[in-house]
């Protein structure tokens, strides 16, 4: 037992004579993060998407935005649920909808604020010993549902002890998810399926995100605010486990707590229009002839590669600053372009009788496009400054110029205004709460035609009874019915199968 004792002593001893040397904790070396390589792509496409076009997937969707539960801690959690129906094979439809049932499950657990991943400077807003959830809010949704592709989203909502920053109904504390499938397997999609075979896509993708990237830099970053989103600069790239979705019309990338070159999750959006020369998850799923949903309608939206033309134009008048977006749909009939030329002109002599009231910079939205035998225009003009508000228009033109009616949308002889009555009562009943007069009301609501792919709506509104000031006092109507429900009364009827 001496000799033991002895020994220790010798060394504490010899330690003690011995220089200190600091040994300085090793930093993260952000040009090089550790690479987590990509999975290789299913199948082979060698060439880029072509088609104008997505094809929707005939899902029927059922959401419940309410439910509600609390925690055995008193934390309030509400909670979206979706199930999809529709596929053919209800294996991979019953794994689906278990995938989001667990998704919405293993999301509860951030009741316990320990548990949320966390990020620099968020221990200084929120402090780990004081902070509680006081309420939870969970919501999904299918976000991209074309080409036999599913994109869903997954996000958290926190309301805490610690009051949210100005102007913001919930915390800073975020927390998401996006998950990817093939409908042919049920299997998550990999991110270089998105592209084609041998593609140098990461380098592509890198170069986009890194120019987003740039200008967003926020050198003056306060961990006191920890909301403020920062590229601390080294980023190292794009790796195999970056959380991506897909969109109508691009790819969202976000970064969490795992690419230590952001001080806390963020997000880039690249558009599919400037990475097109590489795409190729258009066609890469679409790998049978045999449609995989039970309704075999096929229904179609445009996509990035259809022939729009949408042009910016920004100037300043009369020290107004206007911004005009005009998009043109390169199909229209060469009656419907001349039309929608002169509408253009005659919102820029719109734009300029307002620019000399009280107003300090106007956004004019302009959209012409081809809806079956017509050509839909929308327009939307808001204004700021002390006469600010917001015009919006909604019109369906036949060919002669002249905007369409009941007459043109319903066989003679249709009872459609008894239906149009039920669905305005409604309307009512739910939303205004107010007493009108109905066959007045159908007289003077503006009639419009519009479609998302499958689904085609008779659009009714008051919008071009609002004004300049969007006073809507008397009630602001905006419906939309699927025209499915009373197509045995479609005077169009064949365009409509």
């Amino acid at each position: 037992m001496k000799k033991i004792f002895i020994l220790i002593l010798s060394g504490l001893l010899l330690s003690s004579c011995a220089p200190k040397v600091e040994v300085l904790p090793e930093l993260p070396d952000l040009s090089k993060p550790t690479f987590i390589p990509f999975e290789e792509p299913k199948g082979t496409v060698s060439s880029t998407d072509t088609a104008t076009r997505f094809i929707n997937n005939n899902f029927f969707e059922t959401y419940n935005w309410e439910n509600y539960e609390t925690t055995s801690e008193g934390v309030r959690i509400r909670y979206t649920s979706l199930v999809l129906d529709g596929l053919v094979d209800e294996s991979i439809e019953s794994s689906i909808n278990q995938l989001i049932a667990n998704k919405i499950i293993e999301y509860k657990k951030y009741a316990d604020f320990k548990l949320i991943p966390t990020y620099e400077g968020m221990y200084v807003k929120y402090p780990l010993e004081t902070t509680i959830v006081e309420s939870l809010s969970i919501s999904v949704y299918a976000q991209f549902n074309y080409n036999n592709i599913l994109s869903l989203a997954f996000y958290l909502d926190f309301i805490t002890n610690v009051p949210p920053s100005v102007g913001r109904a919930f915390s800073d504390l975020y927390v998401s998810d996006q998950i990817n499938i093939d409908l042919n397997t049920g299997d998550e999609i990999n991110f270089s399926d998105l592209f084609i075979n041998g593609s140098n896509y990461v380098q592509a993708i890198n170069e986009l995100v890194l120019l987003d990237l740039l200008s967003k830099v926020d050198p003056e970053f306060n961990q006191l605010d920890w909301n403020t989103s920062s590229y601390k600069g080294g980023f190292g790239g794009i790796r195999g486990d970056v959380d991506f979705g897909l969109y109508y019309e691009g790819i969202h990338l976000c970064f969490d707590q795992e690419y230590t070159e952001f001080t806390n999750p963020t997000c880039v959006y690249i558009p599919f229009s400037k990475i097109s020369s590489i795409l190729a998850f258009g066609q890469r799923f679409m790998t049978s002839d045999d449609s995989l949903f039970t309704n075999k309608i096929v229904g179609t939206q445009n996509n990035y590669l259809y022939p729009n033309n949408t042009t910016t134009e920004t100037e300043t008048i009369n020290g107004v600053k206007i911004v005009k977006s005009i998009t043109r749909d390169d199909e229209l009939s060469s009656t419907f372009v001349k039309l929608r030329d002169k509408l253009i002109n005659q919102g820029k002599t719109t734009i300029n009788k307002m620019i000399y009231t009280n107003i300090e910079s106007l956004y004019y939205v302009f959209e012409a496009v081809s809806v079956g035998p017509y050509m839909t225009v929308k327009v939307n003009i808001n204004t700021q400054g002390m006469d600010a508000g917001v015009i919006r228009t909604e019109r369906t033109y036949r060919q002669d110029g002249s905007i369409i009616g009941y007459n043109d949308i319903f066989k003679a002889g249709s009872d459609y205004r008894t239906y149009l009555k039920t669905v305005l009562t409604k309307y009512i009943e739910d939303y205004l709460f107010e007493t009108y007069d109905l066959d007045e009301l159908i007289d003077t609501l503006q009639v419009s035609l519009v479609e998302d792919g499958i689904n085609r709506y008779l659009h009714l509104s008051n919008y071009d009874n609002t004004g300049p000031a969007m006073d809507f006092s008397e009630g602001e109507f905006d419906i939309r019915i699927d025209l499915d429900e009373v197509k045995d009364m479609l005077k169009i009827e064949k365009w409509f199968n």
